[in-house]
């Protein structure tokens, strides 16, 4: 009778460490979500800015201002090509047309990146998570919180595992980094 009561406080305490780890993720997601959103604004801005750019370039024709408005665009759109395109971030620049081209992948690139990076975090959670607990069915996590889960309790859970979320996710995206405290 006490082993099956310890088993089954086991058994709370592990489903409670899975919830905790879901809403971890799901919180994380929130905050790629966040992060895809400012990147968005982001490149719209240099959207924006290449238009203009592109605009100014088609008023001065094709006499010698136009090459200096070629090299001004490239300029701009450096920063953001050489982070959302890192592995062509030598030739970001090289040409208007390569600059248009890849300013205009820009948003489907941010996206990409951004599911990369938070499906790194949950697989490297929930790798954790069932090296703890070998035995656990970890498919139920893939349904949701558990039924009657109101939105203040998910709230609540969420501001539980922030702390570790935080580790879990630098641990995962940064492995590289000693100190991912």
């Amino acid at each position: 009778m006490a082993k099956r009561k310890n088993s089954e406080q086991n058994f709370k305490h592990s489903l409670g460490e899975l919830i905790k780890a879901k809403d971890s993720t799901k919180k994380k997601l929130a905050h790629a979500i966040t992060l895809n959103v400012k990147s968005h604004e982001q490149a719209n801005y240099y959207k924006d800015k290449l238009e203009t750019l592109s605009k100014k370039h088609e008023d001065e024709g094709q006499d010698g201002g136009s090459q200096g408005m070629n090299a001004e665009l490239c300029q701009a759109a450096e920063p953001i090509l050489n982070n959302i395109h890192a592995a062509t971030a030598e030739s970001n620049t090289s040409s208007l047309q390569s600059v248009i081209e890849h300013l205009q992948s820009a948003p489907t690139r941010l996206k990409k990146i951004i599911l990369e990076s938070a499906s790194v975090a949950c697989g490297q959670t929930l790798a954790v998570i069932k090296s703890l607990y070998p035995k656990l069915d970890l498919e139920p996590i893939t349904s949701g919180y558990a039924e009657g889960t109101t939105d203040e309790k998910a709230l609540e859970l969420l501001d539980q595992v922030d702390g570790m979320a935080q580790v879990m996710a630098k641990d995962a995206l940064y492995p590289e980094e000693e100190d991912n405290v």
